[in-house]
C-alpha cells in the first residue's frame, strides 16, 4: 500500500510507523510478540529519495517445547 503511493516525507513517514505501530499491536493481542511499545519503532528517511528505513525491537513468543509435570498418587 506504500510503495509508489506515499509520499516520502515526514508526514508520510508518520503513517507508515502508525500502519506498522496497529499491525504489531494487533500482533501483541495475539500473543505473537510481547514487549511491544510503538516507542520502538523507527522510521527515517533512506540514502536515496525514494528509500525508507525502519528499525524495530519486537520479542517474539515462542511456543511450549518442553513440559515438566509433578504428579502426585495418593
Amino acid at each position: 500500500n506504500f510503495v509508489g503511493q506515499v509520499t516520502n516525507n515526514a508526514q508520510g513517514r508518520d503513517l507508515l510507523k502508525a500502519t506498522i505501530a496497529n499491525y504489531l499491536t494487533e500482533a501483541q493481542s495475539r500473543g505473537a510478540i510481547q514487549n511491544f511499545a510503538v516507542e520502538d519503532i523507527e522510521v527515517t528517511a533512506g540514502s536515496t529519495k525514494d528509500s525508507v528505513i525502519v528499525n524495530v525491537a519486537v520479542t517474539p513468543t515462542d511456543a511450549m517445547e518442553k513440559l515438566y509435570m509433578s504428579i502426585s498418587v495418593n
